[in-house]
């Protein structure tokens, strides 16, 4: 019956959109404009890993937070950055400030870890400074969306 009744489906084609065509990858991996892109949002997560294997421990033995409440921080720290961030995309969009935008947030960025990193904490300043953090870290994140491969980068 399945030999002879059921038709045989017509040969399946590639579709450039949707399917990875290995013959191109070395074309990808040479784009310049996806390398500074690739190498950008791997630094960037690399900051944000190193940066939570060192926080746990700034807000345990600096800020003197117990490992439990950590949440009661990083939730509200977040959302706040999200939120914070929203005019600056608008800037970024509408008023064509892309690149300034851009590279405000890395220099934000910058100084927040510094801080991080430099100051002996208190609760409070850790608070402000992730805050600061979070809020060019996330900001970055969108930014890489307004990237256009032909001009127009940040």
């Amino acid at each position: 019956m399945v030999a002879f009744v059921v038709p045989h489906p017509p040969r399946a084609r590639v579709h450039r959109e949707a399917e990875a065509i290995p013959a191109q990858f070395g074309r990808v991996l040479r784009n310049p404009e996806l390398l500074r892109l690739d190498i950008g949002i791997l630094i960037l997560h690399m900051v944000l890993t190193a940066s939570f294997v060192v926080l746990p421990l700034a807000l345990r033995d600096q800020a003197g937070l117990e490992a439990g409440r950590h949440s009661l921080v990083y939730l509200p720290v977040l959302v706040a950055s999200v939120l914070a961030m929203v005019p600056f995309i608008i800037l970024a969009e509408r008023r064509g400030h892309v690149k300034a935008v851009f590279t405000a947030a890395i220099a934000v960025l910058i100084v927040a870890e510094a801080g991080l990193f430099l100051l002996a904490l208190t609760l409070t300043q850790v608070i402000v400074l992730l805050f600061v953090f979070f809020a060019a870290f996330n900001l970055l994140e969108v930014s890489n969306g307004f990237i256009s491969p032909k001009g127009g980068t940040p």
